[in-house]
């Protein structure tokens, strides 16, 4: 399966090498350098520099080829963003970390208008 994470802090870091030792097809995409280079230097996964909540990131990550799309980032706001760009680019499930509760409470109402399958709250 080919999936794309955005979001490499702890708990995107963490799912990112499961799924890559699972012998998943993994990208990750992260605006922090830092992060991603430890990233590529522990995992066997592609790594992009960039922005999650652009479009010109998301189709240079070729993410419309996914078949899952994971928004792990610290913003809940850029995770539903991020989620609606990658199923308008052809992903067919996407997962969008909500830790807002007033947030999270509501995305039930837009959940199918933007093509999210799941959001989640991991805390």
């Amino acid at each position: 399966m080919k999936i794309a994470i955005t979001g490499c802090g702890k708990v995107g870091t963490t799912i990112a090498a499961k799924l890559s030792q699972e012998k998943h097809d993994v990208i990750v995409i992260d605006k922090d350098e830092k992060n991603m280079q430890y990233v590529n230097d522990t995992m066997d996964v592609l790594c992009i520099c960039g922005d999650a909540a652009s479009a010109d990131t998301l189709i240079n990550a070729d993410v419309g080829s996914c078949d899952l799309f994971i928004a792990m980032t610290n913003s809940d706001e850029t995770n539903i963003l991020s989620c609606h760009m990658a199923k308008k680019l052809g992903v067919d499930r996407t997962i969008a970390r909500v830790r807002n509760k007033n947030l999270n409470r509501t995305i039930d109402l837009i959940k199918s208008d933007i093509g999210l399958s799941l959001a989640i709250n991991p805390d």
